[in-house]
This record gives structure tokens, C-alpha cells and sequence, in this order.
């Protein structure tokens, strides 16, 4: 059995870490190779996400893995925000990271995609025995 909402993360946050960590620039307006640090220091704790995520991947639900989903739905609430941002600003594609989610829209489902999955994870086992 597999978990679905760590695998929407696993799928989502893996290619993005991956860029992030190749290629920082990308998700800059202008280039800041001071920022290249940070971006790539980010790219790793997206990869640990990552590596996080794929061990409860075919668990069954218990309190570790229900702890967890919620703290990785947590860190899906500021992509969502930032995409709704861009959308109500009326952005399409500026340089950024549409190249790798192809427009703020699907910026913004892929992130509620992993948002809706991991609170699901988070809730199904919620009446686990203590």
C-alpha cells in the first residue's frame, strides 16, 4: 500500500530540490550568487523532506507518521500562499520557477495536491489506540 500523500510530496519536492540544488538562479529574478548558498542549503532540506517522506511512503499510519504529514503539510502552506500571490497579481509566466511548474496555477495545485494528501494522512489516523 501506498501512502498518498507522501508520495505527492516525494513527486513534487523531488525534481524541485533538484533544481534548486543545480541551478539556483533559476528561482531569481535577477542573478545573486550570494543567494546561491541559501538556495542550495534549501535544496538539501528539500531532499531531506524527500528522503523523510519515502520511509513512512508504504507504512501503515501510526502516530510517527501522522506527526510527520502534518509537519510536511505545514511547509506546503507557503508555496500555496506565494503561488496564490502570484495568481492574484495576474502573473502568467516571468522568469522563475515556471519553468519547472509550467505557470502559477499549477504551481498552486501540485502544492494543494500535497497539501490535501498529507492533512488526509494526518486525519486517517487520528483514531489510532494510544
Amino acid at each position: 500500500m501506498v501512502n498518498p500523500g507522501f508520495l505527492f510530496h516525494i513527486i513534487t519536492e523531488s525534481p524541485a530540490s533538484i533544481a534548486f540544488l543545480l541551478n539556483p538562479s533559476m528561482t531569481l529574478a535577477q542573478r545573486q550568487a550570494h543567494a546561491h548558498a541559501v538556495i542550495r542549503q534549501y535544496a538539501l532540506l528539500l531532499l531531506a523532506s524527500v528522503y523523510i517522506a519515502s520511509t513512512f511512503l508504504h507504512c501503515p499510519p501510526d502516530h510517527a507518521s501522522r506527526k510527520v504529514a502534518a509537519a510536511l503539510a505545514f511547509y506546503h502552506l507557503g508555496p500555496l500562499y506565494r503561488a496564490g500571490c502570484r495568481i492574484r497579481d495576474g502573473e502568467g509566466r516571468v522568469w522563475g520557477m515556471e519553468a519547472v511548474s509550467g505557470n502559477p496555477w499549477v504551481h498552486f495545485g501540485a502544492h494543494g495536491l500535497c497539501f490535501g494528501g498529507l492533512l488526509w494522512e494526518w486525519g486517517r489516523g487520528v483514531y489510532l489506540p494510544s
